[in-house]
């Protein structure tokens, strides 16, 4: 009789369909992440950027980059996608990383729904503000906050200035908290102007900026402001009211100065 040969064909196991385990903003908020709960094929894209319309339908998608971080976590780049707002991942195009020879035949992920959620640390803006500790009594109030950082690339969500004290409690701040709640988002880039009759001659006004970035990042500072019985020069160095430098470095420090006659002195 002729020899038997026999040939041991590997039957693959199928691995486990992956999950999305988490869509949400870096703490940055410059990339929203979307991560698996094990690994994927990555839609046989490789490691890199890609159209995201490859992957997902979003508002923007086709314009918008994505990158493969790992097999198991996917970037999207937007400069439109907010928290709240969904992502639709496509159909048929994940399935679980292939760990043998073929895996033509294995499931692939169904059409997914993801809302984008906060991160986990929202990184909070920094709230410069410029504004003077006293105030002649014929000067205009000026407030600058255009050097504040930390808006995530975004348009900041709001902007805010609120009178908190009055060192009279019979002197109204009323026409002055209108004028300040008309400054906005709109007001920030350059320096923000109150007319001086606003405020009352030999008072002082506590006034709390707010500051808040589209992931919801929020900063917060009060300063006062006191108004002279009389007209005073005035002093005002450009730029940040702190600043760092090394040792042995040198600082050039800009300054304006001036000084308002007021009309019954004229």
């Amino acid at each position: 009789e002729g020899n038997t040969f026999f040939e041991v064909v590997e039957n693959p196991v199928e691995s486990p369909l992956p999950i999305i385990s988490r869509s949400l903003f870096s703490n940055d908020g410059t990339a929203i992440i979307v991560e698996f709960n094990s690994s994927t094929n990555m839609n046989d894209i490789p490691f890199g950027k890609f159209s995201c319309s490859r992957l997902f339908i979003f508002t923007g998608s086709a314009s918008s980059t994505c990158k493969w971080e790992n097999l198991a976590r996917v970037l999207i780049f937007s400069k439109v996608l907010s928290v709240g707002d969904t992502v639709t991942l496509l159909g048929g195009k994940i399935k679980a990383e292939c760990l043998v020879e073929d895996c033509n035949s294995w499931t692939t992920m169904n059409e997914t729904q993801l809302v984008i959620s906060s991160p986990s640390t929202v990184k909070r803006p920094s709230l410069s503000i410029a504004a003077p500790t006293f105030l002649g009594a014929c000067d205009d109030f000026a407030i600058d906050v255009s050097s504040s950082s930390g808006s995530l690339g975004r348009a900041w969500n709001s902007f805010s200035l609120t009178v908190t004290a009055s060192t009279d409690s019979a002197v109204s701040t009323a026409s002055l908290q209108t004028a300040l709640s008309a400054m906005g988002v709109s007001n920030m880039k350059r320096p923000m102007v109150i007319d001086q009759g606003l405020l009352t001659a030999s008072k002082s006004y506590t006034i709390q900026a707010s500051i808040r970035n589209f992931l919801g990042g929020l900063t917060s500072k009060s300063f006062t402001v006191s108004v002279l019985s009389t007209s005073a020069p005035v002093v005002s160095i450009r730029g940040l009211s702190q600043r760092t430098v090394q040792r042995g470095s040198s600082i050039t420090l800009t300054a304006d100065a001036f000084t308002t006659v007021c009309s019954s002195d004229s």
